[in-house]
């Protein structure tokens, strides 16, 4: 086995700095806080702990951790016999790596586990390497933590926190082959926690360039997570890729302190927002229309434009509202666009764009406009003019959406083209900022950009986004960004994301569950949400826009009612799509001005547990600032409790 160490690893570290040692077979990656096991001669993980203690992973399984690459026709690797041929050390600016690299039939596999000083924390990522025989069509790969538990297993337990109804499932109820999806919307968290041996583990994923997905699949005493990254590309023999991350965090403390070290995996990691998000975003609320009317109307009921919308603004403002999201109005059909530097002529012209955006600023309020980066109309030229932005499927053919070419988020030069049509328009009408349309991506690009894959399009979001917002920023500082997304790669180019879970996946359950019922769940669900989020994250709370069912004909006017009241008083930024006030209107602005007054409302830390309510079908919030708190207690019921 081939030993390559680098010297700034070496030797003893009185403060928990990581090291390595080779002991009876086996390679050890320590800090003094937690424990790595490899086997030397395989090069498989077979352990992870705190020293002196029984594994966390790895438990009960020949290993605790394994990769496998998914190609059309099978899995490879798994359960494939391995053989180390060498591992290396790294010291990096805050992690040092232990890179451990084992050939397993015609791939080199090399996963890269990080460790900090005095950190439970591990990191691990990997890189692959066809190293003979034809080419290989890869779907995705898997990182797999196998023997999952804590303590004994009897006082073990298992949670989804995206998950709804929430559900803490007790490994004394564990159905083998049961299996629990992780959706692509968060950063694919799953808790471990023993009550009464006062320890967990957190298992999180983070990944700027692959869509990715997971699971938790039961066994007899144990759980495997799985996070599957979807690294699409056909791999020649000599190319070597990488993905990750995957992290794991061996927790000491109750339930609570757990998911409290879960969510700040986001800061250990660098998962966060931008520093200079503008002070007052927290302060927000969102009006969503378009200047030609409702999309219940197909856009004509809204009459003169761009004028009436401005006439309609000091009454909004009156309201409470203070961010004015205009959908579309460029030259083209709704989010079909032909020209991005022209208006839609039937809505009215520059000027009038000009006087809209000045009225909302006499107002106090902000003005954004929708950005289109799917792409625009055939009818665009771009095929002439830059063919090469626009994504092709596997036979080399233009992909197309919504009548639109399927642009690819991942090109730099597309990137260049959406930051510099978001400047220009903030230069001519004095916009300020804009709502982003399917932000995140779309589909695979099979012909990408020099040195991208096929699937690095469905995530380019996150890359373009940030030229987007630095480019908006140099020419206006308020300039706020708000992505229809949620993803949590996005957080660091954006402002606002939307919160899509609460709205197609928590709130309809209001109508199919008994409020006695739905409400604790929503109450401890929003409590788990809190560490899917990184320091700062801003949610858009809506329960309807434009791409949905009215509120009302869904829930009726009674919980319509509670929605938005729970929307302006819960961690975020609340968002009323076109007329969806109407019949609400004194109910609105008294909870906008008590919003608007008490600054614990849009700042404080939320609590959704805190406050006992003498009835289920009240949910009770907590905002608490150093120095002041507000609490609200909203009735689910339909009648007085």
């Amino acid at each position: 086995m081939t030993r390559l160490v680098a010297s700034a690893a070496l030797g003893t570290d009185l403060h928990g700095a990581p090291q390595h040692r080779e002991e009876e077979g086996l390679l050890l990656f320590t800090n003094g806080v937690v424990e790595l096991r490899v086997d030397a001669a395989t090069g498989a993980w077979l352990a992870f702990a705190r020293p002196g203690e029984p594994p966390a992973l790895g438990r009960g399984s020949p290993s605790a951790g394994w990769v496998s690459i998914r190609t059309p026709e099978a899995w490879m690797l798994d359960g494939e016999s391995s053989r180390c041929v060498g591992y290396r050390v790294e010291t990096g600016t805050s992690e040092t790596f232990l890179l451990i690299t084992r050939r397993q039939g015609v791939w080199e596999v090399c996963e890269r586990y990080g460790l900090r000083s005095g950190c439970d924390l591990l990191s691990r990522s990997v890189a692959l390497t066809l190293c003979e025989g034809t080419p290989v069509e890869v779907e995705a790969v898997r990182l797999s933590l196998r023997g999952v538990c804590v303590g004994e297993p009897a006082g073990c337990r298992f949670l989804v926190p995206e998950r709804f109804p929430p559900e803490i499932v007790p490994y004394a109820s564990l159905k083998p082959e049961r299996v629990t999806g992780l959706s692509g919307q968060t950063d694919l968290l799953v808790v471990v926690h023993h009550e009464g041996a006062r320890r967990g583990v957190v298992v999180a994923a983070l990944c700027r360039t692959d869509v990715t997905y997971g699971s938790v699949v039961e066994r007899e005493e144990t759980i495997e997570i799985h996070h599957e990254f979807l690294a699409t590309q056909v791999v020649r023999p000599g190319h070597t890729f990488t993905l990750g991350t995957q992290f794991v965090r061996l927790i000491e403390g109750d339930l609570d302190a757990t998911l409290v070290a879960a969510q700040r995996v986001f800061a250990l990691a660098g998962h966060g927002l931008p520093a200079d998000v503008p002070a007052d975003a927290p302060d927000c609320v969102i009006y969503s229309a378009h200047a030609g009317g409702t999309v219940d109307s197909g856009l004509r009921d809204g009459g003169g434009g761009f004028r009436d919308y401005a006439a309609r603004i000091p009454y909004l403002a009156e309201l409470g509202f203070n961010t004015f999201w205009m959908l579309p109005f460029w030259h083209g059909s709704f989010y079909a666009p032909i020209a991005y530097d022209r208006l839609d002529a039937r809505l009215g012209d520059e000027a009038d764009l000009k006087a809209l955006v000045d009225t909302a600023h006499r107002h106090g309020a902000r003005l954004l406009a929708d950005l289109i980066p799917h792409g625009p109309k055939p009818e665009s030229g771009l095929e002439k003019n830059h063919p090469g932005w626009i994504a092709r499927d596997r036979d080399g053919n233009f992909r197309y959406r919504w009548g639109c070419y399927d642009c690819d988020y991942a090109h730099p030069g597309w990137q260049r083209f959406m930051a510099e049509h978001a400047v220009d328009w903030v230069r001519r009408a004095g916009l300020d900022g804009y709502r982003v349309d399917v932000a995140l991506g779309q589909g695979e690009n099979w012909r990408p950009h020099d040195g991208n894959r096929p699937g690095n399009s469905r995530v380019g979001g996150v890359v373009l986004l940030e030229k987007v917002r630095q480019a908006l920023h140099q020419e206006k500082a308020s300039c706020l960004l708000l992505a229809e997304a949620t993803h949590p790669g996005l957080w660091s180019s954006c402002e606002l994301m939307y919160d899509f879970p609460f709205a197609y996946q928590v709130a309809p359950c209001a109508v199919t569950m008994p409020a006695a019922e739905f409400v604790p769940a929503l109450r401890r669900w929003l409590q788990w949400q809190r560490a899917l989020l990184p320091d700062g994250a801003l949610l858009m709370r809506y329960v309807e826009s434009h791409d949905t069912a009215r509120a009302r004909l869904r829930y009726g006017p009674g919980l319509t009612r509670a929605f938005l009241g729970l929307l302006c008083t819960i961690h975020g930024v609340p968002m009323v799509y076109d007329e969806g006030e109407v019949g609400f209107e004194p109910f609105l602005r008294a909870c906008l001005a008590a919003r608007k007054a008490h600054p614990a409302l849009t700042r404080g830390e939320a609590d959704y547990l805190a406050v006992e309510t003498s009835a289920p079908e009240v949910c009770g919030i907590l905002r608490a600032l150093p120095d002041a708190a507000a609490i609200v207690a909203i009735n689910f019921s339909g009648r007085p409790v």
